[in-house]
């Protein structure tokens, strides 16, 4: 997952999250949806997004809108 954790600190920056902030958020989140995700047999890009938005939404509910929409932001 660290493809997504790229995107995500492209979002913080934009957003204006503080990076140490930025980085906790995103291990937290990412290390909680690797571990709900853990026991699929097969699991898809939307998976994973929406395991990582769930999570984020518990530091910060715009960026976790801003991950969810980013293939549908224009």
């Amino acid at each position: 997952m660290k493809d997504e954790a790229k995107i995500l600190k492209i979002h913080c920056k934009a957003l204006g999250i503080p990076s140490g902030s930025a980085e906790i958020f995103i291990k937290k989140s990412i290390t909680a949806a690797e571990k709900s995700l853990k026991n699929r047999k097969i699991i898809t890009k939307n998976d994973r997004v929406r395991a990582i938005t769930k999570e984020l939404k518990k530091y910060n509910k715009d960026l976790a809108y801003v991950y969810e929409n980013y293939n549908k932001i224009i």
